[in-house]
């Protein structure tokens, strides 16, 4: 079994988070579809490509706290009904 670590009384270097790769450009309206199922708002980002080579596709499900629920709840089409039941915060 090895030795432990003598205690330290410097503070550990902070590691540095991975780079993300920012997006180039918006995606285009024919491969992102927002639609609300229930109480859940449904993200669908359509695969490029085609044939063999095409991946499926990538679905996202966000609901009331998560924190990408706003973001996606203010993008819902404009002429989508809201068929959830009223609240007291919404009346």
């Amino acid at each position: 079994m090895p030795a432990p670590l003598p205690p330290t009384d410097r503070p550990r270097p902070a590691q540095a988070a991975p780079a993300i790769a920012p997006v180039d450009a918006p995606l285009s309206a024919d491969r992102l579809s927002i639609e609300r199922r229930g109480d859940a708002i449904v993200v669908r980002v359509r695969s490029e490509g085609c044939g063999s080579d095409r991946l499926p596709d990538a679905v996202f499900s966000f609901r009331c706290g998560d924190p990408q629920y706003a973001h996606w709840a203010s993008r819902l089409p404009a002429d989508e009904p809201d068929d959830r039941p009223p609240t007291a915060a919404r009346g």
